[in-house]
Formats: structure tokens, C-alpha cells, sequence
């Protein structure tokens, strides 16, 4: 009989795994792949080392960067000797928000047409809307939601508004609001005699810009869209109840982090990094006549305060 072929040398098991035989030419198994369409017995620990063949990944998602940090500001005496005593419930706290109507064509033009109270526990202390004594030249309906309707219907005498809120608001109470100083001088009430003290949300909020070098207030929208993920839906409009109530939510989410400066630095630079929604006086500078304030687009004349 003519001599058979010699025996195939086994299949070398590291030749073809990912890092390869590191004998080379001078390994006693074989290099050589098999030939399309026989079968090759393979053992166990070379298949093994086949299913764990490295794949490509898929590509990664990589998250944006967190904004970078921002200095965070010293609370003054007043502001700290105020939150120490409303989240220690040594005083009361309620949150206050007014909703004005146009009375003439400038931004000063402005009279009371609804007031919101709100206390510490989230809960509605007072929704009132005014009947202005002076006519009325708009009533910014998209801006505050009110109409001739709900006016006449639901109005009261300004001062009936603000003996109710009074009744409301005990002497030793913190009012916190967005710019709430001017809230109060609209309703004409004044510390001592009808509250303790103010707390602006807009001075907690606000954040020194280094790159403008000054420092930079936010609105209740957008403060409220980073710190609550509370955004207001695009052409609907603000209501004194809602807006103090907002207020309220703001001040207790500044209370949980203000100890926490990591957080809070980082909180403060998502508002001041996180695009901004322009307003209703930008994108309306004038409406129905009325000249809506900001000072940029401003064309009334009228003197700015703040």
C-alpha cells in the first residue's frame, strides 16, 4: 500500500486568538488555516478564547460637560438671620405675587388687578382680583391672563383686596417674592406694621457673570425652569396664585442646597448657562400701545427704577 499523507500537527490554539503565538515559526503546532470546507476540531480552551474575541464597541454617547462653577456669593446678615428663621419655622413665611393692568401707555402705568398669597406649606392663603379705580388701557391679557370678564365679575375695590390680605398676613411674617419689594409697595403695605421683613427670591438667585463683570438677576420663569424643571408652555401667561406659589417652591429648593456648596455653585451656573427664554417686554416692547419697560427697547420715556 502507498504510504498515506502524514498526520496533520495539531492546530495551534494561541495563533489565531487576538494576542497571537509567541513562538513564532519555531512552535510545534500547526500556523496554518484550515482548508475552506473541512472541519477542524478546535479544543475547548482555544473556543473559549474565540468567544471572548474583543469587539468593536458601539460609539459612546458622551454627555455634555457640567457648566463650569461659579463663585457663590455670602449671604448677607439680613438674609441669613431671615432663612435660618423660616426653615427653623421660628417665624412665619408667605409668598406674595401681583398681577398688574395697564391704567396709561408708559411702564409706570400700572395698577393692581390680582393678588396671590401663598404660605410655607405650599398652601393657597389668598387669590384676589382688583377692580382698578383708574379705566383701563390694556389688560395684558397674554402677559397676566386677566380680562374685562374676570374683572367684572370677580373684582373688588383695591382696598377690600388689601384688608383681606392683611387679615391673612400676621405682623411677624417673612414675605418672600420675585422682586417682592415692589409687590408691597403696589399694595401699599410696609414693615413694620404689616410684616417683618421682605426676602427677594431674585437676590438669592442671582449670579455674578465674570465674563460681563457684573452681576446677572434672572426672571421667575427661568429660575423655576433650572432649579424646579418647571417650564411655563409657550403663549400662556402668568397668575399671581401661580407665581407665588412658584416663588414658595423656589425658596424651599434653595434651602435644601444653600449649605451644600458644590450643589449650589453648580445650580447657579446651570442659570446662568442654560439659554434664557426671552420675555414678554422683549418680544412684545410695546403691546396694545403700552409700552412694556425694558430698558433696551423701551420708547415711552419713563424713568427706570431698578
Amino acid at each position: 500500500l502507498p504510504p498515506g499523507p502524514p498526520p496533520a500537527a495539531q492546530l495551534c490554539r494561541h495563533f489565531f486568538s487576538a494576542t497571537g503565538c509567541r513562538n513564532g515559526e519555531n512552535c510545534r503546532f500547526s500556523h496554518s488555516a484550515p482548508i475552506a470546507g473541512t472541519c477542524v476540531q478546535v479544543p475547548a480552551a482555544a473556543r473559549s478564547l474565540q468567544q471572548q474575541q474583543p469587539r468593536i464597541p458601539p460609539p459612546l454617547t458622551v454627555a455634555p460637560p457640567p457648566p463650569p462653577f461659579v463663585v457663590v456669593e455670602e449671604l448677607t446678615a439680613e438674609q441669613e438671620a431671615l432663612l435660618q428663621a423660616v426653615e427653623t419655622r421660628r417665624v412665619p413665611a408667605f409668598a406674595l405675587d401681583v398681577e398688574c393692568v395697564a391704567t396709561g401707555t408708559t411702564h409706570l402705568d400700572r395698577s393692581v388687578a390680582q393678588v396671590g398669597l401663598v404660605d410655607l406649606d405650599l398652601r393657597p392663603v389668598l387669590n384676589a382680583f382688583v377692580k382698578p379705580a383708574k379705566p383701563v388701557v390694556s389688560y395684558l391679557t397674554p402677559l397676566t391672563g386677566i380680562t374685562e370678564d374676570v374683572i367684572e365679575a370677580r373684582g373688588a375695590p383695591l382696598d377690600r383686596a388689601v384688608a383681606a390680605l392683611r387679615a391673612a398676613l400676621p405682623t411677624n411674617a417673612v414675605v418672600v417674592g420675585q422682586n417682592v419689594s415692589q409687590d408691597a409697595t403696589w399694595l401699599n403695605l410696609a414693615a413694620p406694621h404689616d410684616f417683618a421683613s421682605l426676602l427677594d427670591i431674585a437676590a438669592l438667585f442671582r449670579v455674578f457673570d465674570p465674563a460681563r463683570n457684573k452681576w446677572t438677576y434672572f426672571s421667575q420663569d427661568h429660575v423655576a425652569s433650572v432649579w424646579l424643571a418647571r417650564v411655563r408652555p409657550p403663549g400662556t401667561h402668568h397668575d399671581a396664585l401661580g407665581d407665588a406659589l412658584t416663588s414658595m417652591l423656589l425658596l424651599h429648593a434653595y434651602l435644601n442646597v444653600r449649605r451644600d456648596p458644590h450643589n449650589l455653585s453648580l445650580l447657579k451656573a446651570r442659570t446662568l448657562h442654560t439659554p434664557r427664554t426671552p420675555s414678554f417686554a422683549v418680544t412684545h416692547p410695546v403691546y396694545e400701545g403700552v409700552c412694556q419697560g425694558n430698558r433696551r427697547l423701551c420708547q415711552c420715556g419713563a424713568a427706570h427704577f431698578s
